[in-house]
């Protein structure tokens, strides 16, 4: 308040006011002053006095009323209006202020918010006007009113906001609902309802009414355009009809009951009409206590109503212009192909020129009638799918496309797609319908084409031996083929859409390795062939070798994996096989050798040096040179004899034929050889043994002849509760780069294929002069038997 007093000071150029004192003699005191008053408080405006000099206002009890405050609860100074003014208004309020007492204003007239006692917010205008001034012009008394606006201000955002709904496009659904929400808030106690014709039914339908109770606007919906009873006389005739009390009027005697139960006790109706007068429909508005509209009320109502009509006729011209709009463009897309309009009330045809050029007529060999034009050309065969197609066009407003065959002009049949859309009359009849029509000839006889490649393909796959499986970049299965399923036993239902490693097509131990190959292929690595131990559903284990083709998008993504196998299970018990007698054949050599040639080259030995004792001087020195010489052949026979023989070694078993090849190296090759063994690792399969140790005996060999190597480390360990680990470790000068790439060595090869005899994997680990380390990891149970 002080900021104001000395902006008005400064405009007054007066002195500095003295304390304030309370108002007497105020023009406010005056008997027609006091009559005016009274006359605007009764109208509901509150009265202000201000006295500019001592700056004191007198409020009366209406202007403290209308912020919800008792008469002593504001006292009479200036103060209590500004600091109740809300920030945002009050710099526009003092300039209007200032204007005024500087008299660049004939009156003062401004709106703004009020804060009211329970915080919320009051739209007040501000009328005033200066009463006095002194001798040099300034302001001295300035008498005002002030009249709540809120609720002009409420009904004013109720239409901006309706209208916003209409131009944004709200569905008028939405939009009725709002109006009706309006209507509602206008007075407590009020339940509005919005009734439009229905044509089709002769009668009205509900189109809004949130809150309406639902067993009465049941009772309203549907209802008959009748004279009888007062909805019926307002929807009929179109005029406004009040009923105070519904109980009592004998109009609405087939209503009372339903009304009562609703507890809806008055009403009033409001005809709404479109521009041309035209009757759409009516808002009624129900109370529940007797009552009959005021002014305000009534032009609220007839307010509510013409928004309606115009958010009627606005979706009408939308809708019309959206309908035109659909025409055109179809015609503008169908001037490469040819047009058509069909008159579905006379069944004439028209069909352009294209039409004409694609069955092969000139302009004027064609008439303009439909069954020249179209059924007497349709192949019988499409004949059904066409009226399905218009059915479901006309019924269900689904879209019309249709593909068919037409004869042509000489006799042969091509085939073509027509796209259209129905024109409807106002009871939602379809009447006309226009559209195109392509040549899609050749696009049919490429996709019959396609269609009878894809059949050829699926034969060829389906007769394969090869087993032929996709997935998808999860990992699941999208198809497999009958091969596949006849090898496995496993149904399609328990394989599409799953993966390898849910569905048990794998040894446990198997799936980390396996998902990690699929992920290394995802990543687009080389994929190489791999042998799999595969369950199928009645236990059998099979053996199988796949390999794995990556495809991809267009854009680089990932498509699928392709992966192709064959069963190598009888190939596998042939090649363990082989092995065995290989392995038999090669004991029986090595045993020959040591108790053949081995014995005789002993028995030649003991005579050559039962003659070297008996010889002198060169004699003796011969013969001793030959005794050394057979001495060495009969070592030679018995490295080669182990060798051959690694399980005349089976009496020692793996761990003892480990360590005896160990001290053979050592001895014979004088290379420092290391064992060492883990008590814990039991194979009672002497196939698997033999297998252990021949990979052994190869890197061991391996070593001996390229990697030169001072010291030879061989160790069986176990490494988990279900594996163990073989590893032969050099210090010699590894492989060469064109012996390792790719293990093109046979021995490297054969050791991979021994592992994977016994379900084992083989890695090596060669760095150039840092040795070559060869692991092979495999199969271990405590208890095994394999």
């Amino acid at each position: 308040m002080t900021c104001y007093h000395q902006t008005a000071s400064e405009i007054m150029s007066s002195p500095k006011r003295s304390a304030k004192k309370p108002l007497k003699g105020s023009a406010a005191d005056h008997p027609t002053d006091i009559r005016w008053r009274m006359a605007l408080e009764s109208a509901g405006d509150g009265m202000w006095n201000w006295d500019v000099k001592s700056d004191q206002v007198q409020y009366s009890d209406q202007w403290k009323k209308m912020l919800g405050y008792q008469p002593h609860e504001i006292r009479d100074e200036f103060t209590e209006w500004r600091t109740r003014v809300h920030p945002d208004d009050l710099a526009g309020v003092m300039e209007q202020v200032r204007a005024h007492l500087a008299r660049r204003s004939e009156a003062y007239s401004v709106e703004f918010r009020m804060r009211c006692k329970d915080g919320s917010w009051k739209w007040i205008l501000a009328r005033g006007m200066v009463t006095g001034r002194d001798a040099q012009g300034n302001p001295l008394h300035v008498i005002g009113t002030h009249t709540d606006t809120s609720a002009w201000r409420l009904a004013q955002q109720r239409e901006s906001g309706v209208l916003r709904l209409i131009l944004q496009g709200t569905p008028k659904g939405q939009v009725f609902d709002t109006i009706v929400h309006g209507v509602e808030a206008t007075r407590p106690g009020l339940v509005c309802c919005l009734l439009l014709k229905d044509e089709k039914n002769a009668g009205w339908r509900v189109a809004a009414g949130p809150n309406l109770p639902r067993a009465y606007r049941k009772v309203l919906d549907g209802m008959k355009s009748t004279p009888a009873g007062a909805l019926g006389r307002v929807l009929h005739a179109g005029r406004r009809v009040v009923t105070r009390e519904i109980a009592k009027a004998a109009a609405w005697r087939p209503h009372h009951e339903a009304c009562a139960n609703a507890g809806l006790a008055s009403c009033w109706t409001e005809p709404v009409r479109s521009g041309d007068g035209t009757l759409l429909g009516s808002l009624a508005c129900f109370h529940r206590f007797a009552h009959v509209p005021g002014a305000a009320e009534t032009a609220a109502v007839e307010a509510a109503a013409q928004f309606v009509a115009l958010t009627i006729d606005h979706y009408q011209a939308l809708s019309s212009l959206r309908r035109n709009e659909e025409r055109y463009s179809m015609a503008i897309q169908g001037s490469r192909d040819g047009l058509w309009d069909w008159n579905l009330r006379t069944d004439d045809l028209y069909v352009s020129q294209r039409y004409k050029e694609m069955l092969g007529y000139k302009d004027g060999e064609l008439p303009s009638s439909r069954k020249a034009a179209f059924l007497s050309r349709l192949h019988p065969e499409d004949l059904e799918r066409v009226e399905k197609v218009h059915e479901a066009h006309f019924k269900r407003h689904k879209p019309y496309e249709v593909d068919f065959r037409l004869r042509t002009k000489s006799g042969s049949y091509k085939w073509f797609t027509a796209r259209g859309k129905a024109r409807r009359d106002s009871q939602g009849r379809p009447t006309q319908m226009t559209g195109t029509i392509s040549d899609i000839d050749d696009r049919k006889r490429a996709e019959e084409n396609l269609i009878q490649s894809q059949r050829f393909n699926q034969t060829v796959l389906d007769q394969t031996t090869a087993l032929i499986l996709v997935m998808d970049a999860t990992g699941r299965f999208t198809h497999v083929n009958k091969a596949f399923v006849s090898l496995l036993g496993y149904p399609l239902k328990k394989l599409i859409g799953r993966n390898p490693w849910e569905v048990g097509l794998l040894d446990p131990e198997e799936v980390p390795r396996s998902m990690e190959r699929f992920q290394n292929i995802l990543l687009g690595q080389k994929s190489t062939a791999t042998m799999l131990r595969a369950h199928a559903r009645d236990g059998r284990i099979l053996h199988v070798e796949i390999r794995s083709t990556l495809l991809r998008h267009p854009d680089g993504t990932v498509d699928k994996v392709i992966i192709t196998g064959s069963d190598i299970t009888e190939r596998r018990r042939l090649e363990q096989e082989v092995i065995r007698v290989a392995e038999e054949e090669q004991a029986t050599i090595g045993h020959n050798l040591h108790d053949g040639v081995g014995q005789t080259l002993t028995g030649i030995y003991s005579l050559v040096q039962m003659l070297e004792s008996g010889l002198q001087g060169d004699s003796k020195q011969s013969a001793s040179r030959i005794s050394e010489l057979i001495q060495q052949a009969i070592a030679e026979v018995r490295r080669m004899s182990h060798g051959l023989s690694p399980l005349s070694v089976r009496h020692r078993g793996l761990h003892g034929g480990l360590r005896l090849l160990a001290e053979t190296i050592s001895k014979d090759f004088r290379v420092r050889t290391l064992c060492e063994i883990d008590a814990e690792v039991r194979l009672h399969n002497h196939e698997h043994e033999a297998n252990l140790y021949r990979i052994a005996q190869e890197a061991v060999n391996n070593a001996l002849h390229h990697g030169k190597p001072a010291l030879i480390q061989i160790k069986l360990m176990r490494t988990s509760h279900t594996h163990a680990v073989l590893s032969i470790k050099d210090d010699g000068g590894g492989f060469r780069k064109k012996e390792f790439a790719a293990g093109n060595g046979i021995g490297l090869r054969v050791m991979g294929y021994r592992a994977s005899l016994i379900g084992g994997e083989l890695k090596i680990d060669s760095r150039p002069r840092r040795g070559v380390t060869i692991t092979c990891r495999f199969p271990c149970p405590p208890s095994s038997t394999a």
